[in-house]
């Protein structure tokens, strides 16, 4: 059975464990970051609905609402920069990198086991000649042990070390999905379309009003004015609710990409472990585990 790691498949390693700090420093800067990047727009929400409570002041809602439309697009686009598109170049970028380690894991696994197979024939075979032979080669027997020992570490190094890139693929891929997708409620891009699409309707509101005939004349003027305003606040107000909601599942969205991310680069680095520890376990002949590495 192979007993080593091809030192392409160490290289490959060590150049995806190097990375880790990336995804680290990505994961900080999502954390650091959200409560101001999502607060910007919860605040905007906010002091437009404020003046949405007495028809009254609608002439000063409308006024928030033009006064804050370029830093609404503004503020929405550095949490598309943030969350979606540097998380796409995150994963696209570890993708490649954990897929390529990937492969030669399944290739080295594979060939393990059909030699594992082959030695295990091999050894049945051998068994009644052994047997019938009344001395034993003492040297050939601790040769034997050892290479069982360094069989077994490979074979524990190559199951840790795909369970390892499993769960940061499985991390990475959920990283990608909520903040690149668009097609449904745990999805950044529904969320900033939602928030585009509504705020363009609240503009289209403020604009019935801005624009609306004013029959000064008619002498129901005064109560028909009111009730028109009434009825746009209530529209207004509907949609403020929902850019509540979205900006609310926004920053959920934040902290699972955090999260993710986080997770990822704690398997990264686990990958990173498992190879000093076969190499340790291989190099010295004894078993070692992770107290030994951290040492």
């Amino acid at each position: 059975m192979r007993a080593n790691c091809p030192n392409n498949s160490i290289t490959r390693i060590t150049e995806l464990v190097d990375r880790a700090p990336v995804i680290k420093e990505y994961a900080d800067k999502v954390r650091k970051t959200k409560p101001d990047m999502v607060g910007s727009l919860v605040i905007k929400v906010r002091e437009i609905n404020a003046r949405g409570e007495d028809p009254q002041d609608l002439d000063d809602m409308v006024a928030y609402i033009d006064y804050y439309d370029a830093p609404f697009e503004d503020d929405i686009g550095s949490i598309e920069l943030l969350l979606s598109a540097q998380s796409r170049d995150l994963y696209e970028e570890f993708d490649a990198q954990l897929q390529t380690v990937r492969d030669q894991l399944d290739v080295l696994a594979r060939e393990t086991e059909d030699k594992a197979s082959k030695d295990t024939a091999s050894t049945n075979d051998e068994t009644t000649h052994t047997n019938q032979t009344t001395g034993l080669d003492t040297e050939s027997t601790e040769t034997e042990k050892s290479d069982d020992s360094n069989n077994t570490a490979f074979a524990t190094f190559l199951s840790d070390a795909q369970k390892c890139c499993s769960d940061a693929d499985i991390n990475f891929k959920e990283l990608g999905a909520h903040g690149t997708g668009h097609d449904d409620a745990d999805t950044l891009g529904y969320h900033t379309d939602t928030l585009r699409t509504l705020f363009n309707e609240l503009k289209e509101k403020a604009d019935q009003w801005r624009y609306h005939e004013k029959n000064e004349e008619d002498p129901n003027y005064k109560e028909y004015e009111k009730a028109f305003a009434q009825q746009l606040q209530r529209g207004m107000q509907e949609m403020l609710s929902s850019m509540s909601a979205s900006l609310d599942k926004i920053a959920d969205i934040a902290d699972i990409i955090y999260a993710k991310a986080e997770s990822a680069e704690q398997s990264i680095n686990s990958l990173g472990t498992a190879l000093e520890v076969f190499h340790y376990t291989h190099n010295s002949g004894a078993v070692a585990n992770d107290d030994d590495i951290e040492s």
